[in-house]
C-alpha cells in the first residue's frame, strides 16, 4: 500500500511540474525574419539586435581612400584608383581602350586609323600602298595549250612562270615582280610589293599577270583593274578580288 501511495505521489509531482512548464519563445517577437530558438533570436543575414531590430550596415567598417564611397559592402573607385580600399594608383584603371588601342599613362594610344577618348571612332583613309599580292587561282593552261615548251621540267612541260605587273597613277607608273616557276594552280603565290609608293584611295589599280619566257617572250595571262575606294573606312587589311579565271589577295597599307 505504501508503495502504490508513493507512485501516486510521484505522478502528482511530474504533472504539477509540467503544468508549471513555460514556452521560452511565448512572449518574444523575433522581427525581420528572425526565428526564435530557447528565448533567443536567431537573426537573418544583415540584421542583428536582441530581436534582430536593427539592419547591419555592410559599409560600417570599410573606409574607402582616394575619394572612393563604399556602397553594398565594396568600395567603388574614382579613375585611376583600383584595389580594396581604393589605395592603389592606376592611371589606365577603368580606361577600356577600343580597337586596339593601349592606355598609357591615363591616356588611350589609338592604332592607325582610330581615333578618340577610347579609340571608338575609325578614320576615312586618304591614301594607301599595296604591299603583297597573293595570287590563289590562275587560268593553268593557254586555251588547253601549255604556257611553256621548254622549261624547268623539260621539252612539253605546261606551267606557267608567273610574274606580275602593277600599273597605276598619272604619271603612269609601273612595276614588276619576280617570278615564280612552273606554277600550279593549286598552290598559292605570294609576290611583295617593295615599292614606297602612295596612291589616292580611288586609284584604279592594273594588275596583269605574265607568263615568263626568256626565249619566246613573256605572256599575258590576263589583267584586271582593282580600286579600293570602297573600303576606305574600315581599312581592311586584306581585300580579295576575283576575275576570270583569276583570284588574288591584295594586302594594303593605308594612310590618313
Amino acid at each position: 500500500m505504501k508503495n502504490v501511495l508513493f507512485i501516486l505521489m510521484l505522478l502528482v509531482i511530474a504533472m504539477m511540474n509540467s503544468a508549471c512548464k513555460i514556452d521560452p519563445c511565448k512572449d518574444i517577437d523575433c522581427q525581420n525574419g528572425g526565428i526564435c530558438d530557447k528565448g533567443d533570436c536567431i537573426c537573418q543575414n544583415g540584421y542583428t539586435g536582441e530581436r534582430c531590430q536593427t539592419k547591419i550596415d555592410p559599409c560600417a567598417n570599410i573606409s574607402c581612400q582616394n575619394g572612393g564611397y563604399c556602397g553594398d559592402g565594396s568600395c567603388h573607385c574614382p579613375q585611376g584608383y583600383s584595389g580594396i580600399y581604393c589605395e592603389t594608383y592606376n592611371p589606365c584603371a577603368g580606361i577600356n581602350c577600343q580597337n586596339g588601342g593601349t592606355c598609357v599613362s591615363g591616356a588611350c594610344n589609338c592604332p592607325p586609323g582610330y581615333y578618340g577618348t577610347y579609340c571608338e571612332y575609325h578614320q576615312t583613309a586618304t591614301g594607301l600602298m599595296v604591299t603583297r599580292i597573293v595570287i590563289t587561282d590562275f587560268p593553268q593552261t593557254l586555251g588547253g595549250n601549255c604556257w611553256d615548251y621548254y622549261t624547268s621540267e623539260g621539252p612539253g612541260g605546261c606551267h606557267p612562270d608567273i610574274f606580275l605587273t602593277l600599273e597605276f597613277g598619272s604619271p603612269l607608273y609601273t612595276y614588276s615582280t619576280g617570278h615564280y616557276e612552273d606554277c600550279v594552280n593549286t598552290n598559292n603565290y605570294s609576290y611583295d610589293i617593295n615599292s614606297s609608293f602612295w596612291c589616292g584611295v580611288n586609284t584604279d589599280i592594273n594588275l596583269d599577270l605574265h607568263d615568263y619566257d626568256i626565249n619566246t617572250g613573256n605572256d599575258a595571262m590576263g589583267n584586271g583593274t582593282f580600286n579600293l575606294g570602297s573600303y576606305a573606312n574600315t581599312c581592311p587589311a586584306k581585300v580579295s578580288f576575283t576575275g576570270a579565271n583569276r583570284k588574288y589577295d591584295v594586302y594594303v597599307t593605308w594612310t590618313y
